[in-house]
């Protein structure tokens, strides 16, 4: 969630800007864990709305 705010606001901003997310995507102990789904609900969100200045990094 705090990435697609940070996004929205460079967004909305008109940043000129490159932003990564760089996580697992598989959740944690705090977080909670999760599927797949997840990956690829934030996966379409970004190629959508943020593709020309946002990267997803699985690792």
């Amino acid at each position: 969630m705090s990435y697609a705010a940070f996004c929205h606001a460079a967004e909305r901003l008109r940043l000129d800007t490159r932003a990564y997310a760089v996580d697992t995507r598989r959740g944690d102990a705090h977080a909670g864990h999760y599927g797949e789904e997840v990956f690829a609900a934030v996966s379409a969100l970004n190629a959508t709305r943020w593709f020309g200045f946002s990267t997803l990094v699985r690792a």
